[in-house]
């Protein structure tokens, strides 16, 4: 499942790749010219001579999350970024968490089937895809603000179409034969001895 949702967050982040250009300069619509310019050329060179660096480390930091439910550790595996960006990171992430509500219930459920504990946390959490992608941006060397403009880029062309993500891991998930957390906690346990 990990490799297919792994396939699948790779063509969404090309398909960034291949948009931020155009789209950056649509964010910087309200920053000053001079200033617009300087930035995305910044973010674009960026890009360029770090963006290997970027998919690494973005790459990396999922991978700590996926850790931390094969450990079955129910927290976030990664400490939170400053108060000024959490804010903005858990608005764009109550909104992909509301819009696949349901989804992201049943994967929770299959999840703490697998992990035979109730399971708050899972690595497929839009917030965690967020937060990964905001410490990976520091690989960049691009300043606070510069990395503050792709935030926008990344939930337009990676978290508008995570569904896909979801509905791949879901998918296999179903075809492994995972059951809800509540289906097998509910079973009467076997009196068959051994």
């Amino acid at each position: 499942m990990k490799s297919a949702v792994d396939e699948k967050l790779n063509d969404l982040l090309s398909g960034l790749a291949a948009n931020v250009a155009d789209a950056l300069f649509e964010e910087m619509s309200h920053v000053e010219q001079q200033r617009a310019m300087n930035s995305h050329f910044n973010v674009m060179r960026a890009l360029k001579l770090n963006g290997g660096l970027f998919s690494e480390e973005f790459g990396l930091l999922v991978n700590v999350s996926w850790a931390a439910l094969l450990n079955a550790r129910d927290k976030q595996a990664l400490p939170d970024a400053d108060a000024e960006i959490t804010q903005l990171l858990s608005a764009y992430s109550e909104r992909n968490l509301n819009h696949h509500k349901v989804l992201l219930n049943q994967i929770q459920q299959k999840f703490s089937a697998l992990c035979q504990k109730e399971m708050s946390f899972h690595p497929l959490l839009p917030s965690n895809f967020y937060l990964c992608f905001w410490c990976a941006t520091e690989k960049l060397g691009l300043s606070y603000d510069e990395r503050c403009l792709l935030i926008p880029l990344f939930n337009r062309f990676v978290m508008d179409r995570f569904g896909e993500v979801l509905s791949v891991a879901h998918q296999t998930l179903i075809d492994e034969g995972i059951e809800n957390y509540a289906n097998v906690s509910s079973e009467p346990p076997s009196t068959e001895s051994s």
